[in-house]
């Protein structure tokens, strides 16, 4: 695992993790609603804090988690 690592630093591949990826495509306009593709992450085992949920939702894309 740790040569595969720096194999992807020597390439300058960027590491992100799959939240700020899901923020990044909503700011993008590739997805319509970054809470909706949360609920589904959610369903689905993924698992995230909802105090952090809320505040993403509303510092990054003035969503609300409702």
């Amino acid at each position: 695992m740790m040569r595969q690592l720096g194999s992807v630093r020597k390439a300058s591949v960027c590491h992100k993790g799959t939240l700020a990826v899901v923020i990044l495509a909503k700011q993008h306009g590739l997805i319509p609603s970054l809470a909706d593709v949360l609920r589904s992450l959610l369903k689905g085992g993924f698992h995230l804090d909802e105090a952090i949920i809320r505040e993403v939702l509303s510092r990054a894309v003035d969503e609300e988690w409702g």
